[in-house]
């Protein structure tokens, strides 16, 4: 077991297939326990606090081989996407938060916050207004299936029907898509910024990216490869921005979150050119999800949850 920071009790299972160095939301968690540590104070140390990392649910934390007391075990499973409940592992733990669950399985199986990538994080206070971004839509990222209805939004392709599109897309065809239907479809008339990429964080830099979330008035968030919760989504709320998704799981972590969740991105992009006719509803619905972030996401408040959930 790897120690996690100067914590004793923090530590990276064995079985992770991801070293915790290298994990996109290191620095979420590290600043995760620290909060977590000035809200129990001194129960902190009570705890062991394993933090499990994979995408194959039939590998299983190594820690649960171990002779360890299941009343000061808490295990924090995180990038399987695929949507596994884990109960083959309530016996061994006091409680479970797992990211990526499709609803709350209830027990001592929670859900938990996917946080955001390393070194993209807003601080609360003085983001830009809505009337003071120059940016009415952004989207960057990579093209997969799950993303084929809304890059065919922007081509000829929206004529495909969906389920044959999702299928061409795979592979070494979707360079050929890409190269053959455009991936840049940014206009400075419309003040978009619409990227599609041939891989995983191959698109801007992340400060170049935060200096768009910064400027955006309406983030798109379609899903990630497996699961519609992705990083974007909290990331954007973080900004400031609008965020338009498809559809969230119905979630503890998502309760009231004011979002714009749609069936279709023909829908998704009618909305978003609602909303821009309406300057005083976006600014609302900004403000709204401002607050939300700060209730819901913030370091110390997920610790709170964290907190009021294993001290019963």
């Amino acid at each position: 077991m790897q120690k996690i920071g100067n914590y004793d009790n923090v530590l990276n299972d064995s079985n992770s297939q991801t070293k915790f160095d290298n994990l996109n939301e290191r620095e979420f968690l590290l600043h995760l326990f620290e909060a977590l540590s000035g809200v129990l104070k001194e129960k902190f140390q009570k705890y062991v606090f394993y933090v499990f990392s994979t995408n194959d649910s039939s590998i299983l934390p190594g820690v649960i081989n171990q002779n360890v007391d299941a009343d000061k075990a808490i295990l924090i499973y995180v990038s399987e996407e695929r949507g596994f409940i884990p109960d083959q592992l309530r016996p061994y733990f006091k409680a479970i938060f797992k990211s990526y669950m499709p609803y709350e399985p209830g027990g001592n199986i929670f859900s938990f916050t996917l946080g955001h990538i390393n070194d993209v994080v807003f601080p609360s206070g003085n983001l830009p207004k809505i009337k003071d971004r120059n940016i009415n839509m952004f989207f960057s990222g990579n093209l997969h299936k799950n993303r084929s209805d809304l890059y065919r939004q922007f081509t000829v392709l929206r004529f495909v029907p969906l389920a044959v599109l999702i299928k061409m897309v795979r592979g070494p065809l979707r360079n050929i898509f890409l190269k053959l239907f455009g991936s840049n479809f940014s206009s400075v008339e419309k003040k978009m910024e619409i990227h599609f990429t041939n891989g995983f964080m191959r698109g801007y830099s992340k400060e170049e990216y935060k200096s768009f979330l910064l400027q955006t008035k309406i983030l798109l968030c379609p899903k990630g490869f497996v699961s519609p919760e992705t990083f974007r989504l909290f990331e954007g709320l973080n900004a400031g921005c609008i965020v338009i998704s498809d559809k969230l799981p119905e979630l503890d972590i998502y309760k009231n979150v004011p979002v714009i969740q749609i069936d279709s991105w023909k829908e998704g992009l009618k909305k978003a050119n609602e909303l821009l006719s309406d300057p005083t509803l976006m600014q609302e619905i900004q403000d709204d999800g401002i607050m939300w972030w700060m209730n819901n996401c913030s370091y110390y408040v997920v610790a709170n949850r964290i907190s009021k959930i294993i001290e019963g």
